[in-house]
């Protein structure tokens, strides 16, 4: 990590920009991936004194590092689709079957699967009508694989779930990035559900109190 003078070097505006990424990251996967994708790509990660986008995944995120990188990957496709496309996708490995197809192709896949599954889309659906005619695509591998065990679908809960947490925060005295501080440190599911539990238990002392 950077010195503290250099952290103060930072821009206000850059600051700004990494505190409202932070707020938006615990909204749910779309919310998840564009947040992933301007800390990075923006580097407003030097915020809080971090040299490199990695340094903060490993120090700062609930979920591991090859999975944010996914959903940078997936979020650099969603944004390049018609957005009422892009919001039938509901997780990052629903887009890795699409990767290196063309937009429309991609565009047509989703819809597609979206009329034939009534709007309950997986991404083994979506990989066998991209592998299937007119298509006949084999998704190139540009997600990274991740060694531990996969919790992307309890990550996806837990996170819906702090949201409701999130509105008593203000209640509180939290700032987001505070609340983000307390939860977000998190290095595995397990500890993350913890740190929910722990907001929960905010929750009902502050509804006790009113």
């Amino acid at each position: 990590m950077t010195t503290q003078a250099t952290i103060e070097t930072v821009p206000a505006a850059t600051k700004k920009a990494h505190e409202k990424w932070l707020n938006r990251f615990a909204l749910g996967f779309l919310h998840q991936a564009e947040s992933l994708y301007h800390i990075k790509k923006d580097e407003t990660f030097k915020a809080e004194g971090f040299t490199t986008f990695s340094e903060f995944c490993d120090a700062r995120l609930p979920i591991s590092r090859p999975y944010a990188y996914n959903l940078v990957t997936a979020h650099e496709t969603l944004a390049k689709l018609p957005s009422q496309v892009a919001r039938l996708i509901t997780n990052e490995s629903q887009v890795r079957p699409l990767a290196g197809m063309t937009v429309s192709n991609q565009a047509g896949v989703i819809k597609k699967a979206a009329v034939k599954s009534s709007g309950k889309i997986t991404a083994k659906l979506i990989a066998e009508i991209a592998a299937a005619p007119p298509y006949n695509w084999k998704p190139k591998a540009q997600f990274k694989k991740d060694k531990k065990k996969d919790a992307t679908s309890e990550s996806d809960v837990l996170l819906g779930k702090v949201v409701i947490a999130l509105e008593f925060l203000g209640d509180l005295g939290l700032t987001g990035k505070e609340a983000f501080d307390e939860f977000g440190r998190a290095e595995n599911i397990g500890s993350f559900a913890g740190a929910w539990q722990m907001l929960v238990d905010w929750k009902d002392a502050g509804a006790a109190s009113q």
